[in-house]
This record gives structure tokens, C-alpha cells and sequence, in this order.
């Protein structure tokens, strides 16, 4: 028996605990996907790709409302961006044709752009007439502090408020999707997070599938899962629909990871709110830009691990002190340390090879420690690409065994932003933003509409 051998069990024995528990994840779905028709809601996703160029060939209503007469809950649509020039159209042309009537709703852009995205916002004022623009001097806050300066903004009958990133391209029905999910519950629901899904067109690439393939299996397994065993869900930072009286009570914080700060919050700090349950509605989709880059992915990566450590390392206290069933707390503590778990795996790597090369030193035959960790990393790791392979059927025509091997692929290339923003995030209080660079829409006719 060594230290070494112990320490080595334990850390496979964690890591095993996050296998079981995406296996777990994965049995609950397992019930519920083919009730989603997913062949149908990826194949309609496909056919969008190319919206930028497919909409320029139809007859285009920019005034076009879903019977305007009716009055509905008011909902503030608030973005955030920082030159967005390349993309910026494909939002402003799918907010044109949202049939939720336009006077239930208003658009709120707080642009913090040093390119040409301002001036392209001001050309829509004249096409949709309850759009509101504010340009920001300073990026202070990042994300979520023009998100703050955005609530301020808001209409004062505003019931709720949809937060879109500046790539997403937005359905017609798509607020009408989430009012019918806040409609129907009869939970009391804070927030209804969406279902973004990244787009894999022109420019498709092992990366683009990759993380195609990882957001939706998180989407439709995870989540799923995670709605029907009633366990904590996170928001992920876009298209999500939030009661306006609880964002202006919690509000956004000013680090790297507003979304997941914001989840943790409704959680944890906020037990009194009428109002704090968060679901996830599959219906309710928008669609996005994937990566194509690996440089790209990784810095994103690197600005999420950190963000997403850091604020979990802030609130831990919160969750060991907080009233919420063991379950829950177990589960938060799981998508906390989404990211910092590659340290534990890092960990795991560097005494294995000490184990391996010291063997004059410590025998490897004498410690059962160490052959059991070694079995359990095995195991673990049959799980994990059992669990993908599976996951690959379950949802539906779209995913082979090719697209299990590019998000093995992409993980392992951005294995050292995890370890690196993890790191961060334990030991920095502050961080810079990123942006995620967008995909060039070179000779796009979008752009001039």
C-alpha cells in the first residue's frame, strides 16, 4: 500500500463517477427521445443552415405579425454585441419575421462594437419599428454587464425577456414556443432555457461536427434527463426565456460565465423568489454558428473552463450551506466541476506514468491500489465510448460512428485549455473575454438586405 496507489483509486473512482453518471443520464433519456421525433427537429435544423442564403429567395414581409390584434405577455428580446458585422443581419432578418405581434414585443441591442455592426443595427430601425439600439463606449462588464445596461432598458409592462446571442437565427414561432412552455407548466418556472443548435453547412468540418454532435447529445440527453428526473438544470448563455421581475432582481454578474452565474444564483442565493425553477424545452429552437476552427474552440473553451470554475469556486459555500435536497447538491456539484474534473484526470495521467517509470521505487505488483485504479480507468473509459456510441443511435440518422471520433478528437485538442482555464479559475478572481471569432460570410447577399 502507497500514498500514491490510494490517491491514484480515488481519482478513478471520481472519474468514474462522472461516467456512470452521463450513463445514468443517458438510460433516462433513453425513454423519452422518441417521443421528441428528433430525425424531424434535426432534419428541419439542416434545411436552415443556409438561411442567409434560402430567405433572400422568397418573398419577404418585413412587417409580417401573427394575428397583431391579439394582445400577448410583452417580451423584451436582449442581445449583446461586440462586432458581430458578419453575422448581425441574420438575427436583425429573423426578428423581422417573428409572428408574435409586434406590438407584444420589443428588441433591445446594447452594442459594444468597434467595426461597422452599429452602423448596420441603425439601418434596421427603419425596417422594424420596435427595435431599440444603444452603443456602449466601454466593454465593462463584458457580456453581462451590457445586459444589465439592457434590462435597464426595458419596456416597463415587459412580462418576459429572451436573451439571444448575436449568431442566432430565430424561428417565426419561436416566442410563441416558449410562452406555450411557461403557459402549460404548472411549475412555478424562472427561466425556460432553448434549444440552439449550431449550424454545420458550406464550411463543415470535423470540428463543426464535433461539437455539432457534443451540444446536441448535451441537449436532448443531458437535459432531457436531467427535466425528467427533476434535477438542477444550467443555463447556457443563449436562447433562453427568463421572467423579466426575476432578471431584474438577480441580474447578470460581470465575470466570464454570466449564464452559469446566473444558474447558480436562482439556486443557491435566491431561495426566497416565487419564481426559480429552470426547465429545458427542446421546441423551442434557434440556430447558431458551430466552429470550424480549432483556435477558435479552443480560446472558447479556455474562456468557459475559467468563468465556470471560478464562479463555482465562488459559491461553493452557498451550495454546502444551502437548504436543497442532497440530490440536487450532488448534481450541482457535478456541473460545477465540469471542467475542473480534467484537472482530476491530469492528475490521474501524471501518476499513472510515475507509477509506470518508478517502479524501482514503488513496485507496481505490490500495490492493489494500483491495478485496481488502472481497472476502473478502463472501465470508465468503455463507458464513456459506449455511452457515445449509443447516443449516436438514440438520436436518430443524423450521427455515426465518425462523429463519436471527432468530439474524442476536439476534446483531446482542447484538453489543455480545460486543465489551463480550470487552473484560472481556482486561482484568478477576474478574467478577459474572448470572443468567439465568427465564421466569414464572404459574398453572403445577406449582408445587403
Amino acid at each position: 500500500m502507497t500514498p500514491l496507489g490510494i490517491v491514484s483509486l480515488i481519482l478513478a473512482l471520481l472519474v468514474l463517477a462522472f461516467a456512470v453518471r452521463g450513463l445514468i443520464f443517458l438510460l433516462s433519456a433513453k425513454r423519452i427521445i422518441p417521443k421528441l421525433q428528433v430525425n424531424r427537429l434535426l432534419s428541419v435544423t439542416l434545411s436552415k443552415i443556409h438561411i442567409h442564403h434560402n430567405l433572400l429567395h422568397t418573398n419577404i414581409n418585413f412587417e409580417q405579425d401573427d394575428l397583431p390584434t391579439i394582445t400577448r405577455p410583452f417580451v423584451s428580446i436582449l442581445v449583446a454585441s461586440y462586432n458581430e458585422h458578419s453575422v448581425i443581419n441574420r438575427l436583425m432578418l429573423s426578428c423581422s419575421q417573428l409572428t408574435y405581434g409586434r406590438n407584444n414585443f420589443e428588441i433591445i441591442i446594447m452594442d459594444d462594437s468597434t467595426d461597422e455592426t452599429f452602423q448596420e443595427l441603425k439601418k434596421w430601425q427603419s425596417i422594424i419599428s420596435n427595435l431599440k439600439i444603444f452603443h456602449r463606449i466601454s466593454r465593462d462588464g463584458w457580456k453581462g454587464g451590457a445586459l444589465n445596461m439592457a434590462i435597464q432598458k426595458m419596456n416597463k409592462k415587459s412580462t418576459y425577456a429572451l436573451i439571444v446571442d448575436a449568431d442566432n437565427v430565430l424561428e417565426k414561432d419561436t416566442l410563441q414556443k416558449f410562452m406555450e412552455c411557461f403557459t402549460v407548466s404548472k411549475d412555478k418556472l424562472a427561466v425556460v432555457q432553448g434549444f440552439p443548435i449550431p449550424s454545420i453547412g458550406s464550411q463543415e468540418n470535423w470540428i463543426a461536427r464535433g461539437v455539432y454532435f457534443r451540444l446536441v447529445k448535451r441537449n436532448l440527453i443531458e437535459f432531457v434527463a436531467k427535466n425528467d428526473m427533476e434535477l438542477p438544470m444550467q443555463i447556457t448563455g443563449s436562447l433562453f426565456m427568463i421572467r423579466s421581475n426575476v432578471l431584474k432582481k438577480v441580474k447578470f454578474s460581470h465575470d466570464l460565465t454570466e449564464d452559469w452565474e446566473l444558474t447558480l444564483d436562482l439556486h443557491l442565493k435566491h431561495q426566497t423568489l416565487d419564481y426559480k425553477k429552470i426547465i429545458f424545452y427542446p421546441l423551442a429552437i434557434a440556430h447558431c454558428e458551430a466552429p470550424v476552427k480549432l483556435y477558435t474552440y479552443f480560446k472558447q473553451r479556455l474562456r468557459v473552463s475559467e468563468g465556470h470554475t471560478r464562479g463555482f469556486r465562488k459559491q461553493l459555500s452557498s451550495l454546502l450551506k444551502s437548504g436543497l435536497p442532497l440530490g440536487k447538491k450532488i448534481e450541482l456539484f457535478f456541473m460545477g466541476t465540469r471542467y475542473a474534473k480534467f484537472l482530476l484526470i491530469l492528475a490521474l495521467i501524471v501518476a499513472d506514468l510515475l507509477r509506470l517509470v518508478s517502479d524501482d521505487i514503488l513496485p507496481i505488483k505490490s500495490s492493489l491500489f494500483f491495478v485496481s485504479s488502472i481497472a476502473i480507468q478502463a472501465f470508465s473509459l468503455s463507458l464513456y465510448v459506449i455511452n457515445n456510441l449509443v447516443s449516436t443511435n438514440l438520436l436518430g440518422t443524423h450521427f455515426g460512428y465518425k462523429d463519436v471520433l471527432y468530439l474524442v478528437a476536439i476534446n483531446a485538442c482542447t484538453f489543455p485549455a480545460f486543465v489551463i482555464g480550470s487552473l484560472r479559475g481556482i486561482l484568478r478572481q477576474n478574467g478577459v473575454f474572448h470572443k468567439t471569432d465568427r465564421m466569414t460570410m464572404k459574398g453572403s447577399k445577406l449582408s445587403q438586405v
